[in-house]
């Protein structure tokens, strides 16, 4: 089986902060999809609509979490496989992650749109901002599918060893956001429906892309041919590794939802300066967020080829250069 960048020999520190560089890269990027969409409300559309736009910030922030912890148990059982030389349960792994990324996709948007009207009047968003905050949020909504596909997509690619493809076509997705951004915000005057469709027509070409990269057998990776019914014991996997790390991920944002919910009542001022703030903090922990990734993968391929003293190093080698970041980080 080809790997692309594979985790199984080498320096282990190298090829970890290797195949991190791209997974940073793409977390900053998908933040920068909301960050973008702020920026060109806020200069075009003024204050309310940047506070209708930041108001949801937080909800987005959750829902990358829950896409990223459902694509980890993917990741894991592909790089295993991979580590193992198993290239056809591979296959069938990345296959049934295609399925499950369209059937939860859907799920997360049609429950969302239900959601969201009630969700926001729970965060009390002043009644100034929450028809435009609820226009956002539910055109936003509606690219779920799009975006649980790409996180899958991107965590088989993943296991494989590949992270530089993910990554470059989410800086495809990126700067057709920043384009639809101008055309519909600045030049059709749309506002925060301009700002989301932007973000919807966008994540709808990175899903699109990554499909076609799992299609077309690239580097070794091919999901094409011989579709076979969803196997119980593999999604039983998938869910006991990935519904762990989505409900950590949502226990982490619903802790600043909740200070989302106290902002929101000092009116639209503060939402707009808090959705700026936290912007900025997003960025400040993506690093150590892609050095854990980068491990999901290096643990994943190694367990498979029973390597697990080097499984132990690596562990050691990126807990050292995480808490290096930490400190760094802090006094930025």
């Amino acid at each position: 089986m080809k790997k692309e960048n594979s985790m199984l020999n080498g320096k282990i520190l190298f090829s970890i902060v290797i195949f991190a560089l791209p997974l940073l890269g793409s977390s900053i990027v998908q933040q920068l999809y909301n960050t973008a969409d702020l920026l060109f409300v806020s200069n075009c559309a003024g204050k309310t609509a940047a506070a209708a736009v930041g108001a949801s910030g937080l909800i987005f922030t959750c829902l990358i979490g829950v896409c990223t912890g459902l694509s980890v148990g993917v990741n894991i059982l592909v790089a295993r496989a991979v580590g193992e030389d198993k290239p056809d349960y591979a296959k069938y792994v990345s296959q049934t992650a295609v399925i499950i990324s369209i059937v939860t996709g859907i799920l997360l948007s049609v429950i969302g749109l239900a959601a969201a009207k009630p969700v926001l009047r729970l965060m009390q968003t002043p009644e100034t901002i929450l028809p435009e905050a609820l226009v956002y949020l539910r055109t936003y909504l509606c690219s779920m599918p799009f975006m649980v596909i790409y996180n899958m997509g991107s965590s088989v690619l993943r296991g494989y060893g590949n992270s530089k493809t993910p990554f470059l076509i989410l800086v495809a997705g990126g700067c057709a956001n920043v384009c639809a951004d101008f055309v519909f915000v600045s030049v059709f005057q749309w506002g925060v429906f301009g700002a989301a469709l932007a973000t919807l027509i966008c994540q709808g070409i990175s899903s699109t892309l990554i499909l076609i990269t799992l299609f077309c057998g690239k580097d070794g990776v091919c999901v094409a041919g011989n579709w076979k019914m969803p196997d119980g014991r593999i999604l039983r996997k998938i869910m006991v590794l990935s519904v762990p790390v989505a409900v950590q991920a949502i226990v982490v944002t619903l802790s600043n939802i909740i200070v989302q919910s106290y902002i929101n009542s000092y009116g639209e001022d503060t939402i707009a300066a808090f959705a700026a703030y936290f912007r900025i903090e997003c960025f400040i922990y993506l690093p150590l967020v892609a050095i854990g990734q980068a491990m999901t993968t290096f643990v994943g391929q190694n367990a498979g080829a029973g390597n697990y003293q080097r499984i132990k190093k690596g562990a050691t080698s990126s807990a050292c250069l995480c808490a290096v970041l930490a400190l760094s980080l802090i006094h930025i």
